[in-house]
Formats: C-alpha cells, sequence, structure tokens
C-alpha cells in the first residue's frame, strides 16, 4: 500500500569527526504510516526494524504486532531528538525489543536507567559500535575510510546488515563484525 506525499526530509550537520551537531526532520506523509500497512504473513518477515520515528507511531506499531501475535525479531532505532519520550517508550515495551541500536549520545541518555531490550548496539561512527548481550560487552572497530562523504543513514545500513546476519544464523557478534 502506498500514501501520496513527499517523502520524509532529515537534515543534518557534522562535526570534524562525523558527529551529529544539528539535526532537523520532517516527516512529511511519513507521520500518516501506521503499522496496518506491513504485510504480515505467517514466520513472515522473520526481523522488523522500526526505524527512527516518533516514539508514539513505534509504540503503535508494537500493539500492532503484539496483537498480531508477530514472533519474529523486532529491533528499534531512535534518533536524540526523541530520547525522553523514547525512555517511556523503553520501560513499558522493552521486553518484547529483540535488538535495540543507537548511537553514544542517545546510549549516554538512555543508560542512567535500565535498558531492558535483550540485546543493545552502540553506533559509535569511525569509532565501530558495541554490542551489550546477557551483561557482556563486545566492541567491534570499524574499519578506516579514506574518504567519507556522509555519515546519513549508516546506521541504518548498519542495523540492517546485523539483523540479516542474525537471521543466517550469525551469532550478535558475528553480525555486529558482518555489518561494521
Amino acid at each position: 500500500s502506498r500514501i501520496a506525499g513527499p517523502s520524509a526530509v532529515f537534515t543534518q550537520t557534522y562535526d570534524d569527526k562525523n558527529e551529529i551537531i544539528a539535526f532537523d526532520g520532517k516527516l512529511n506523509v511519513c507521520s500518516e504510516l501506521n503499522p496496518k500497512l506491513i504485510p504480515l504473513r505467517p514466520a513472515e518477515p522473520a526481523a522488523i526494524l522500526l526505524t527512527t520515528a516518533p516514539p508514539a507511531q513505534q509504540v503503535q506499531t508494537l500493539e500492532w504486532l503484539q496483537a498480531q501475535e508477530y514472533h519474529g525479531l523486532i529491533a528499534i532505532d531512535t534518533n536524540f531528538a526523541y530520547v525522553t519520550e523514547f525512555e517511556g517508550l523503553l520501560q513499558r515495551n522493552g521486553s518484547r525489543i529483540g535488538v535495540l541500536f543507537v548511537n553514544e549520545a542517545e546510549f549516554q541518555a538512555l543508560a542512567q536507567h535500565s535498558l531492558p531490550c535483550k540485546r543493545t548496539i552502540v553506533k559509535r561512527g569511525g569509532q565501530g559500535a558495541t554490542l551489550l548481550e546477557n551483561g557482556v560487552r563486545l566492541h567491534v572497530p570499524a574499519p578506516v575510510a579514506k574518504q567519507v562523504r556522509t555519515t546519513t543513514g549508516a546506521g541504518d545500513v548498519l542495523a540492517g546488515a546485523f539483523l540479516a546476519a542474525c537471521l543466517n544464523g550469525k551469532s550478535s557478534i558475528e553480525a555486529l563484525a558482518c555489518s561494521i
């Protein structure tokens, strides 16, 4: 199913270490997305990534997935602009989330509270990523890039590659190593 209108637009400004220093997001037609647009079939999809969206929209999707008795892997991502609301989402729904993807600043803001998710991946940009699972903390360094044009979308690529590797039987650390 499609909805007509302009797609979401995210504008980010980075410092010399490729860290975000300014963010502006306009959801446009994406603000009207609802979980009923997800084509669930028995055993498909095996994983769903709830990408950056307002936490209320993500909660609506989590509740819909529970009502559909969805048993696949649920992963979720956020943006620092949503951290305050996202904190409540995690406290109420964290046990349903199989993988939480956050960047360093989001992790620091959320880590003041217990993160109830089974696995947390902390995206550290050029420094790689850290996996927190079952009380174990493992870091995977990023390869050195000769030139960076933009890091926009890099976290989504990491999340997609991680989930694909997990679905192909890799352990969490193997999946993270494949996705960096």
